[in-house]
């Protein structure tokens, strides 16, 4: 079905690797956008009462996403015991499903940490941008990538990140272009809970430093994010190329994965 003549591919940014595996699937010669989703800025919505009522003097390191193995979740435990160590008053917010939940919060218990976290489940999107207004930390282990929708509404949000670099080397080229050292702050391998453990301490103990990257990284996000009106117009705009057969508009030379955020 890959080598179908298709008029043009479409594929989301979205940290599952299309980028890298897209092009050596497809029937040569076949447009292929893999594009940014859409991302607005946060509005106040009511939260659900676990994610309204955290514990207001601890320091809160988000994790948002589907509780599966290419999300990290196992790390992401791991480093939150053992910055804890450093830093007792931390307290991880963990928002999203998934067939590994129950195992995740498994693990967190047997680990002593059960206090030190609140699994808030599968909330909707207003909910999960606003909550991340709350965020001290945002950590993602993404091992596929990096640009995974929910690492954009953090970027969006103007939250103070830690990214663990993916276990898919060149899915690091785009993102590390597009966000200098002084924005995110990069942490080892997405299997690494040592060193993510590290980041998470460092951070979570100089309040400037949070600051200073929450600013830069919000700055990167509103100059080059797409919000979803964008997104969907741009979509729209390749769409109606491919049914007039425009072959100079559907046309994207293969050095350009991934592609620069959309404008």
């Amino acid at each position: 079905a890959y080598r179908s003549p298709f008029a043009c591919v479409i594929a989301s940014q979205d940290g599952s690797g299309s980028e890298t595996w897209l092009p050596k699937v497809l029937r040569p010669g076949v447009p292929l956008h893999v594009v940014l989703n859409g991302s607005d800025p946060p509005q106040p919505v009511d939260l659900p009462p676990d994610l309204a009522c955290l514990p207001p003097a601890s320091l809160k390191v988000f994790y948002v996403g589907r509780i599966e193995d290419k999300n990290g979740w196992d790390t992401f435990v791991d480093a939150i015991g053992g910055a804890a160590l450093s830093v007792p008053h931390l307290h991880a917010v963990v928002i999203g499903s998934g067939s590994l939940f129950d195992a995740m919060r498994k693990r967190a218990h047997q680990r002593g940490l059960s206090h030190q976290f609140t699994f808030a489940g599968a909330v909707a999107l207003p909910q999960v941008q606003a909550a991340l207004l709350k965020a001290d930390l945002y950590v993602s282990v993404n091992r596929m990538g990096d640009l995974s929708n929910a690492n954009m509404e953090a970027v969006r949000a103007g939250c103070a990140c830690v990214f663990a670099r993916p276990l898919v080397p060149e899915q690091t080229n785009f993102f590390d272009a597009l966000f200098p050292p002084d924005s995110i702050l990069r942490s080892g391998p997405a299997d690494d809970s040592e060193a993510l453990a590290a980041s998470i301490a460092a951070l979570a103990q100089d309040a400037n430093e949070r600051a200073q990257r929450a600013t830069k990284t919000k700055e990167i996000g509103a100059a080059n994010l797409p919000s979803w009106k964008a997104r969907i117009d741009w979509e729209i705009g390749i769409l109606n190329a491919a049914a007039r057969r425009d072959v100079a508009a559907l046309a994207t030379p293969a050095d350009q994965y991934p592609r620069a955020p959309i404008k």
